[in-house]
């Protein structure tokens, strides 16, 4: 557990372990068959051209169109954007589907949270993408919560830390 002598603007002591998205995995997205990426407090992308580092700073823009969506559904906009599902797959791949994992830590209040985002996305035909799955797991100080999953029909179901539910979301594709 590696400590600093500085501290976050929260007020908790910054360590290692404090780093808001400590790992990224991408699988099947644009240049990545399968990418497992540790992150640390500062990040520096350094290679030859066409080497990945523009793909990787796509696939935070991606995310963050997913988790903060303007106007419209958030996914079909983020990948429209892109034109299209079969323009950012991974071509080598065997099955029309990508899917990114981030784990970290988020502060609310002075505590600290790990959590672990998931989703899955499947192209259709047409380049139209679904969030085959999707999960936002969070440990607080009453033990584990999902506060975003899929259920077994594709209904996205979003909940309170309390467990309470707030909305059932039926995904149009």
């Amino acid at each position: 557990h590696n400590v600093s002598n500085s501290t976050c603007p929260c007020g908790i002591l910054w360590c290692e372990n404090h780093r808001m998205i400590n790992r990224l995995r991408i699988r099947n997205f644009k240049s990545f068959h399968n990418l497992d990426l540790n992150l640390r407090d500062v990040n520096i992308l350094v290679g030859p051209n066409m080497s990945g580092k523009s793909n990787l700073l796509d696939a935070f823009r991606f995310l963050v169109q997913l988790l903060n969506p303007g106007p419209g559904a958030a996914l079909q906009n983020a990948i429209n954007e892109r034109n299209g599902f079969w323009e950012i797959v991974w071509k080598g791949a065997n099955e029309p589907t990508m899917s990114f994992e981030l784990e970290g830590n988020a502060t609310f209040a002075g505590e600290l949270f790990p959590f672990t985002y998931e989703i899955e996305i499947t192209g259709n035909q047409l380049g139209f993408g679904s969030a085959q799955k999707e999960q936002l797991h969070i440990v607080g100080s009453n033990g584990p919560c999902d506060l975003i999953f899929t259920d077994q029909n594709n209904v996205r179901i979003l909940k309170r830390a309390n467990g309470q539910e707030i909305s059932r979301l039926q995904d149009p594709n």
